[in-house]
């Protein structure tokens, strides 16, 4: 009896062990969607923040031009992308696209929120870029909407209260 009395309590004591570690772990996050970011350009345009609405997508992630690719002909100039034309400009359904929509307001959100955002910056440039250098324009598509889809998650986590 004493054994079956032990087993149960050393179980009670496991259980409450490990709500306890994932109870801790919980974290709230924040995130805006990259709409937000697109209509409230004043939150960002200081050009002294590391992300502002005149950052270079080029020189943040690797192959972004290939969004230009998918366009065809156009006045745009792929080295001249800001965060905010990405932001602006609709392409349709090109994957590019769409992943680095999402990482630019990912990395609005990391900017504004810090650690309330479930990623740092080097991890979602990091995922971006591998995932643009899965196959071109043309090549794993999956792996670029999978990532974006992860992303906008993350991005619809919703506002701090008293945020404007």
């Amino acid at each position: 009896m004493k054994t079956k009395m032990k087993t149960v309590l050393l179980a009670l004591i496991l259980v409450f062990i490990v709500c306890a570690a994932t109870s801790a772990q919980a974290k709230i996050c924040y995130g805006a969607t990259q709409g937000y970011w697109k209509n409230h350009p004043e939150l960002w345009s200081d050009p002294s923040l590391t992300y502002n609405t005149e950052t270079l997508v080029m020189n943040v992630f690797d192959n972004a031009h290939l969004v230009w690719y998918m366009m065809g002909p156009s006045p745009w100039k792929p080295s001249a992308w800001t965060f905010l034309d990405v932001l602006t400009i609709t392409l349709g359904y090109c994957s590019v696209h769409i992943l680095v929509r999402q990482a630019v307001a990912a990395l609005l959100n990391i900017q504004a929120f810090g650690t309330m955002y479930p990623l740092t910056a080097e991890q979602v440039i990091q995922k971006v870029n591998d995932a643009l250098n899965s196959g071109g324009v043309y090549g794993v598509r999956d792996v670029k909407i999978d990532l974006a889809k992860e992303l906008e998650d993350y991005n619809n986590a919703g506002l701090p209260k008293g945020w404007p």
